[in-house]
């Protein structure tokens, strides 16, 4: 109590007042909110208010990716460099002295011309182509048209190769005869049944008689007078016209 009481003064015990008052005002405030801005405050006293700073706190968990911002556009083109200088052109080198011409040879003489040789002698002109010739003929009796009948020729000198054949038949030999044959007018037979002739590579065969007797129709279609050939021979053929007797016959020449 002494102890108290050395210190119970004036000032202590208005300080212990107002420090009664300021709570009960303070209660009040709280519920009738008389300060209602930091304005309100001296700048003195509302800094004596802030506390010391706080330990950080934990930090918060990575927030969400931002999306991808738009592309920059081009930055503008950066000046050219400078150009770098030219080197020097090196000197030209001498031009190497030119190499002495030969002596030109001299021109050699011309020779001498020949004399002009002797004209040969003609030669003598050869033969004249061979042509061999023989005689045919066709007889037999026919039973109905169409019949066929053939004569084997056969050349008696060995032919380079196979003649081409011509068969002229009765009033077809003579020269100028309007059935005159075709081979008559080429000059590849010549003569007639009597005197046969034939140029190299041809076979001229001559009717002096046809009776009853036709061209013979190879295959039934084709009227021809010969039914096989080779270099050897040819065989000639007719084709009775009717029934009855057939006779045809005549001569052949063949050029060699």
């Amino acid at each position: 109590m002494q102890f108290i009481h050395r210190r119970l003064t004036y000032a202590n015990v208005a300080m212990t007042v107002a420090a009664l008052f300021a709570m009960a005002g303070g209660a009040y405030a709280a519920h009738k909110y008389i300060i209602t801005s930091t304005g309100q405050i001296a700048p003195g006293v509302l800094k004596k208010l802030h506390g010391a700073t706080g330990h950080a706190g934990p930090a918060g968990p990575a927030g969400v990716a931002g999306s991808v911002g738009p592309v920059g556009s081009l930055g503008a083109a950066g000046k050219d460099g400078l150009t770098g200088q030219t080197g020097g052109t090196g000197p030209q080198g001498a031009t190497g002295p030119t190499g002495a011409g030969g002596v030109t040879g001299k021109a050699g003489v011309t020779g001498v011309t020949g004399p002009t040789g002797f004209t040969g002698v003609t030669g003598v002109t050869g033969p004249a182509p061979k042509n061999i010739m023989g005689t045919w003929s066709i007889s037999y009796n026919a039973t109905a048209a169409d019949q066929p009948g053939t004569s084997a020729i056969s050349y008696t000198l060995p032919m380079k190769s196979e003649p081409e054949l011509h068969y002229i038949g009765t009033n077809e030999e003579l020269a100028g005869e309007k059935n005159e044959s075709d081979a008559i007018e080429e000059g590849k037979c010549k003569g007639n049944a009597e005197g046969p002739e034939a140029a190299t590579g041809n076979t001229c065969v001559f009717a002096l008689v046809e009776e009853n007797a036709g061209p013979f129709l190879l295959n039934k279609i084709l009227p021809v007078h010969f039914q096989d050939s080779s270099d050897a021979g040819v065989v000639v053929a007719d084709d009775s016209e009717g029934t009855g007797q057939v006779l045809a016959f005549g001569s052949w020449a063949a050029g060699s």
